[in-house]
């Protein structure tokens, strides 16, 4: 069969390595080693047989977070895991430099938190205890009634070339400020890896606390699809809770540095601060733990509009 002529790509539509190889005669030759079936290493070296993902450190004290407040036989492995990335001081910054946005009655605010203001203010929010309604049942008719909190942390991480990170990012953050903030805030200690930039994409997590019927609060974190990982680098994973009894809401989302669903995310946020009406911003704010999640995700899917093109010219 004779060779197709490869189109002019001066006078037509641009092909890519792959659509042109649909139009040429090119044979493709397998490897020697793929043909012979008595290689026992055709698929793969010999080091591969060394490698042992599982390689941790299991002879831990089960006395000290989060190992004390596990809840089930899986949370073992991911506890496990949590003091592995820990014992890495690549992963953290010698010091800590985190933006919050903390919304309550009065209206929304952001602060600009190190270390020792970071540990006052999860000192205070893990010492409220407030006897309030289950979410989602009749809000209070004034809204400036509630005692409803959110606090919205973002965690930029940065890529660094070393090994010594557990997945070339480092935090903004001391390792004793990420302590206090998964203690604290009785956090899964499963999203620690989320929050350093585990490049892998995992399902959804989430927990239902409830003591009988009684409602008691919920986790739930994961990573937002990434639609070009040589440009967007870091993935964004974002980890909400809703504490019944402290009628609290937490969000954390670690991103890379200018994300771009990140800053138009912020930048809404931030008219919102400057809104006159600041009782019914934060009473919108404050209404749905689940809200920042959807934003999130409709902020993600509005930008895979442009690479969702580029793939229609594959049907």
């Amino acid at each position: 069969m004779p060779a197709l002529a490869i189109p002019d790509v001066k006078e037509g539509p641009e092909f890519s390595k792959l659509e042109s190889t649909l139009v040429t005669n090119t044979e493709i030759k397998p490897r020697p080693v793929s043909k012979d079936g008595a290689v026992k290493q055709r698929h793969g070296s010999a080091q591969d047989a060394e490698v042992n993902e599982l390689d941790y450190t299991y002879d831990v004290d089960t006395s000290v977070y989060p190992f004390a407040t596990i809840g089930s036989l899986q949370d073992m492995l991911s506890g496990i895991m949590y003091q592995e990335h820990l014992r890495k001081p690549e992963n953290f910054s010698i010091g800590t430099s985190l933006d919050c946005l903390s919304v309550e009655s009065t209206g929304a605010t952001w602060l600009q938190h190190d270390h020792f203001s970071l540990e006052t203010l999860l000192k205070d929010a893990s010492e409220r205890c407030i006897n309030v309604p289950v979410v989602g049942q009749t809000s209070p008719a004034d809204p400036a009634a509630t005692t409803r909190k959110a606090l919205v942390f973002f965690v930029p991480i940065r890529a660094m070339a070393s090994d010594e990170t557990s997945f070339k990012q480092k935090l903004p953050m001391m390792k004793a400020s990420v302590e206090q903030l998964f203690s604290s805030l009785q956090l899964d200690h499963a999203f620690l890896q989320n929050l350093l930039g585990r490049p892998d994409y995992w399902g959804a997590q989430s927990q239902w606390y409830q003591e009988d019927d009684e409602f008691l609060g919920y986790d739930f974190f994961c990573q937002h699809p990434r639609w070009n990982l040589q440009a967007q680098g870091a993935p964004l994973s974002v980890y909400s809770k809703y504490d019944v009894q402290r009628d609290l809401i937490v969000h954390i989302i670690s991103h890379k540095v200018n994300d771009k669903v990140i800053l138009p995310l912020r930048q809404q946020l931030d008219a919102l601060t400057r809104h006159t009406t600041q009782h019914h911003i934060s009473h919108i704010l404050l209404d749905s733990p689940m809200d920042l999640q959807v934003m999130i995700s409709n902020l993600n899917f509005e930008t895979s509009k442009w690479h969702v093109e580029r793939f229609r010219r594959f049907q």
